[in-house]
């Protein structure tokens, strides 16, 4: 019969510092969803800078998601007021949203939004998973 080496301290504390940490990771999770106000998505939009591509102009969308629900297919309409040129809409599909998280994505143009007279957003829709 062979004899099992003993532990010395060192695996001691790294198992102890490693049930701590799970410890405190599933004590976290279960904590945040027992208190967790079942808020629905609260969609926030900001439009950054547009840039100029090939043929086209860029504007960045930054969606946040400020409720304690998820989202899916999120949709956002993006519209850009010109009297020079005319209304022009983008639309932005986000497959999954989840609560207090944001996501980037870009919408195009074909006139520049940097010399339009009105460049907003909305939220068109999104559904609860």
């Amino acid at each position: 019969m062979t004899k099992r080496p003993q532990k010395n301290r060192l695996e001691w504390l790294v198992f102890a510092v490693g049930s701590v940490l799970v410890l405190g990771t599933i004590a976290f999770l279960a904590q945040s969803a027992i208190t967790a106000d079942p808020s629905p998505a609260q969609l926030e939009i900001t439009l950054g800078q547009s840039e100029p591509r090939r043929g086209h102009f860029a504007v960045p969308v930054t969606v946040y998601n400020r409720g304690n629900d998820a989202a899916e297919q999120v949709s956002i309409e993006v519209l850009l007021k010109s009297k020079e040129h005319g209304d022009e809409r983008a639309q932005l599909q986000i497959a999954f949203l989840p609560r207090q998280a944001s996501r980037l994505g870009w919408v195009a143009f074909i006139n520049d939004p940097s010399s339009a007279d009105e460049l907003k957003s909305r939220p068109l829709g999104y559904e609860r998973p």
